[in-house]
């Protein structure tokens, strides 16, 4: 994924620095559980990745008002595990996928000593 491709790029959850993520109001319903929620300060909007009986659900907005539940219509093809290994590191995700944009949430443990953070990134076109 070229970063010409990459329309927004939020880093979040760089809990050791910022602590961003430790705060976040997640968008997830009561019968579901919170598999990652970040506020991003900048849009003063939340991610949450939400799971109910086996189904990871992307929901991007505030409480007063979700802007995006992915996948559409339980549409679990458009949902994608990542998965990178390299010498200093790793690299955990999800990907979700709506026509032309990519929305990823990816965990970083990268380093040494080994630092952590996660990143939200929406791609058009990869």
């Amino acid at each position: 994924m070229s970063p010409k491709n990459s329309i927004l790029t939020v880093l979040v959850a760089v809990a050791s620095l910022l602590g961003q993520c430790a705060v976040a109001t997640s968008l997830c319903a009561t019968n579901e559980k919170t598999m990652f929620a970040c506020d991003i300060s900048k849009t003063r909007k939340t991610v949450s990745i939400c799971s109910r009986s086996s189904r990871l659900i992307y929901r991007y907005g505030t409480t007063a008002k979700l802007e995006m539940s992915l996948p559409e219509a339980g549409d679990m093809s458009s949902v994608h595990l990542t998965y990178q290994l390299f010498p200093t590191g790793e690299v955990q995700g999800l990907a979700f996928v709506k026509g032309i944009y990519t929305y990823a949430v990816e965990h970083y443990f990268v380093g040494k000593p080994p630092e952590e953070f996660d990143l939200v990134t929406v791609y058009k076109n990869v």
